[in-house]
């Protein structure tokens, strides 16, 4: 961090928590599998797939939603003594910079 920029905002949970959210699915995916292997023999176990791919959509929307999540933001200094500038840095490593007037 250069000595002429200000932190506005800074977040606790710098992180994306992949791993939870994979342990996450594996788990879901496990216990659907075996409800889905234990009930097939009995009746129609079609409805496991129908859970499994919409809990797998709703995982998706949420990854999707956490990619864009605000994690920094930052006063900086305009280029060749212009105005100062915001920026924004997102989880997923997106860094934006966005002039005060606007």
């Amino acid at each position: 961090m250069a000595a002429s920029e200000d932190l506005l905002w800074d977040a606790d949970d710098k992180s994306m928590q992949m791993v939870p959210r994979l342990r996450r699915i594996g788990v879901t995916a496990g216990c659907l599998g075996f409800l889905g292997l234990a009930l097939w023999t009995d009746s129609d176990a079609t409805w496991v797939l129908y859970a499994g791919a919409l809990y797998l959509l709703g995982e998706i929307a949420y990854w999707a939603w956490d990619r864009r999540r605000l994690v920094e933001a930052r006063i900086v200094p305009g280029e060749a003594d212009g105005p100062a500038r915001l920026r924004l840095r997102r989880v997923g490593g997106q860094i934006t910079e966005h002039d005060p007037t606007m």
